[in-house]
């Protein structure tokens, strides 16, 4: 990782004179010099004297994020934060932030965008990384399971690359959905998807999505297909989003298991570690 950019009380190699970025605010201190000014990475400076005070953002931040993208940030804790963070083209992005204090006393907020970690490789939708992140930040809403039905035959008789096809068809009208109803869509397991929305997404839109998918895969030469969900609203159903998922997942199995037999549950828990005997060693 680059070393860390100057800032004006550190006092680090040669002076400079010290350059007013446009917009910057006056601090009552020498604004950063080029170093600071010009790091790669969008960061944030505050000032030994407050470091509540509105910070002092590079060329970098202000041409990636809108003012006041971090509030508070100042006052955390040295060490990494996962944050979604708004930009300036208006996406939410996971982002990294490392806040550093310096011997004087200055404090450093350096960004790295990590959102291509929180995504599904095959569809391009957040991941499992991002849900567990939004469950302990997000508030509940609603949520909205959908899992296709007999995906592994369409594996077995028309190959993987077409079960991909079929994956990536469903993820862009669930990505569609997101969009229009202000959510957020996750792809939470094999063929599972999670649709995560302020307010319940309406039953008219829903059975849209289910004549969309047919008619994807139909293009996709599968001859026929279609999807069950399941549905689960706050408070009615739950004050969490962990208590809505397991909420939605249950009637999801139910409608699966009023048609096609018995299926298996979601789990939202992380992969348990493999037991290994006494002794064990890996060769």
């Amino acid at each position: 990782m680059p070393s860390l950019p100057r800032c004006p009380q550190t006092g680090w190699g040669r002076a400079t004179a010290p350059r007013r970025p446009k917009g910057a605010r006056d601090m009552g201190q020498d604004l950063p010099d080029d170093l600071f000014e010009f790091f790669p990475l969008p960061t944030l400076c505050w000032p030994a004297t407050d470091h509540a005070a509105e910070p002092q953002p590079n060329l970098a931040y202000r041409r990636t994020y809108p003012p006041g993208a971090l509030p508070g940030a100042g006052t955390w804790a040295d060490g990494h934060h996962i944050q979604r963070l708004l930009t300036q083209d208006g996406h939410l992005r996971f982002s990294r932030v490392h806040l550093t204090t310096l011997p004087g006393g200055t404090r450093l907020a350096t960004i790295e965008d990590v959102h291509e970690y929180h995504q599904d490789a095959l569809t391009g939708l957040l991941d499992r990384r991002a849900l567990q992140h939004d469950l302990r930040t997000q508030t509940p809403g609603s949520v909205t399971l959908l899992d296709i039905d007999h995906f592994k035959a369409v594996n077995d008789t028309l190959g993987h690359a077409a079960g991909d096809d079929v994956l990536c068809a469903l993820a862009a009208l669930v990505a569609t959905v997101a969009c229009t109803c202000n959510g957020h869509a996750y792809r939470v397991g094999g063929d599972e998807f999670l649709l995560h929305t302020p307010r319940p997404i309406p039953a008219d839109q829903l059975d849209q999505l289910h004549g969309q998918f047919r008619l994807a895969i139909s293009r996709l030469g599968v001859p026929r297909g279609q999807i069950s969900s399941g549905m689960a609203h706050a408070p009615r159903d739950g004050n969490t989003i962990r208590h809505l998922i397991l909420h939605a997942d249950a009637q999801l199995g139910e409608h699966k298991h009023h048609r096609q037999g018995a299926v298996h549950r979601l789990n939202l828990e992380p992969e348990p570690t493999p037991h290994r005997p006494a002794g064990w060693t890996h060769r």
